[in-house]
């Protein structure tokens, strides 16, 4: 399927998963520093009550560009916040002139819930009928996250966006994810209307 919409200009192929942003729990990372200046993670306490201790971050790789489509988790991923995320997503790939959205992710329960594959036969049967773009979604293997290449990404940005020194408010974090992908939020980019 990769292969094929790769050799159509008129699909659009996306890789999406979604990741965990901890304000407090520090990345493991490695630095160089002299034995005078040593570098240090400062774990930060906190309590199982404290509210917003990480952000959920919804990415979707574009492999056309290598850009980086996201958008924030108000909480924790469910299938409602998924089905907006698609729902934008689909309005991107109508403004961008595509006839088809391909969509590859993992079987998160938020991806395979019963009403997001509902949602997904149903929109695609209405898409046929009226010319609108149509979703083909496609589940990676369970437990092969090394097939979905953003993973790499997130990794990448836990360790370049933690703070050295102590935490994060969550807009400072939100604000450090966005400046590492250099990515606009699917809010920035698509003027909200009514669900499709």
């Amino acid at each position: 399927m990769k292969e094929q919409a790769r050799n159509n200009e008129q699909w659009w192929l996306l890789e999406e998963d979604e990741s965990w942003f901890h304000r407090f729990v520090q990345p493991h990372a490695y630095g160089w520093s002299d034995n005078l200046h040593p570098i240090k993670l400062i774990q930060q306490a906190f309590k199982r009550s404290t509210p917003d201790k990480a952000v959920a971050c919804f990415g979707a790789l574009c492999q056309e560009s290598q850009e980086i489509l996201m958008d924030f988790a108000q909480g924790y991923p469910n299938s409602e916040q998924m089905w907006w995320v698609i729902v934008r997503l689909l309005r991107q790939a109508k403004q961008l002139g595509k006839k088809v959205m391909v969509l590859i992710w993992d079987n998160a329960p938020w991806h395979c819930s019963k009403r997001i594959r509902d949602w997904i036969r149903t929109y695609n049967q209405q898409a046929k009928q009226v010319g609108e773009v149509r979703l083909l979604v496609h589940w990676l293997p369970i437990k092969s996250p090394w097939l979905n290449p953003i993973e790499p990404y997130w990794g990448h940005a836990k360790r370049r966006v933690c703070e050295p020194s102590g935490d994060l408010s969550v807009a400072e974090l939100r604000r450090r994810i966005r400046a590492q992908f250099k990515a606009l939020t699917l809010d920035d980019l698509l003027q909200l209307s009514d669900p499709l």
